[in-house]
């Protein structure tokens, strides 16, 4: 456990003082901050007119704002996962990390647990703007909840998918375009099934535990690569 955080607090320290996570969360939160002030706009001004809440509105923002997060994870996941490992392997952290006989397993799963903690941080600094369709009414917060865990259960998937495919691929421009369209195909996916996911509750329940079961074998199999051993 000390070597993960160890590992952990040094690639996190790096980014950190690039400044990544900020510049990520200040665009992110600017994007859901003017969809959120145009379509109250437009709600506000429907309900002063016609003197109901236009209730499609609100549905509207609330998809707009959901697959705002689902390709934000699209996109963030390889920028953090993809390049780690190749990068690391690169750099030649990784066989400094074995002359101090830091085991494999703690280094991917320091590499992981960096990666997805900034993509969780990222999507649940979305939520204050995302509960303001809560002051409209027409999404229910069971509904919301579902589909949250359907994003973060997708996001720890493909960071995994992400993680493989860096200490497989030796050229870091492939591993990234290998990873994007993994990471497009599982999204398209996981959108279509989404619907089945918020009407049957049985549905989300396979997919975390699809979700969990195919990351764990994802990491054991990372943990095995040609790069991580080499």
């Amino acid at each position: 456990m000390n070597n993960i955080m160890e590992i952990f607090n040094r690639i996190t320290l790096k980014n950190v003082r690039r400044r990544t996570l900020l510049i990520y969360l200040f665009m992110l939160n600017v994007i859901l901050s003017i969809a959120i002030l145009v379509f109250s706009n437009a709600i506000i001004s429907s309900s002063k007119a016609t003197g109901t809440i236009d209730y499609n509105t609100v549905r509207l923002f609330y998809t707009f704002a959901i697959l705002v997060l689902f390709i934000l994870s699209y996109v963030l996941t390889p920028l953090f996962l993809s390049r780690s490992i190749n990068s690391m392997y690169r750099d030649n952290i990784i066989d400094n990390l074995h002359s101090a006989r830091v085991k494999n397993s703690d280094i991917v799963l320091a590499v992981y647990l960096r990666g997805l903690t900034y993509l969780v941080i990222i999507i649940t600094s979305a939520l204050p703007i995302l509960s303001m369709s809560f002051l409209y009414g027409g999404v229910g917060a069971f509904s919301i909840a579902k589909i949250l865990i359907a994003i973060l259960c997708y996001t720890i998937l493909f960071s995994a998918i992400s993680m493989y495919i860096s200490s497989t691929i030796y050229d870091l421009n492939i591993s990234m375009v290998v990873s994007y369209v993994v990471g497009f195909i599982l999204l398209v996916v996981t959108l279509v099934f989404l619907n089945y996911m918020i009407s049957e509750f049985y549905y989300i329940f396979f997919y975390v535990f699809f979700a969990l079961f195919c990351t764990i074998i994802l990491l054991l199999n990372t943990t095995n690569a040609s790069m991580i051993n080499m």
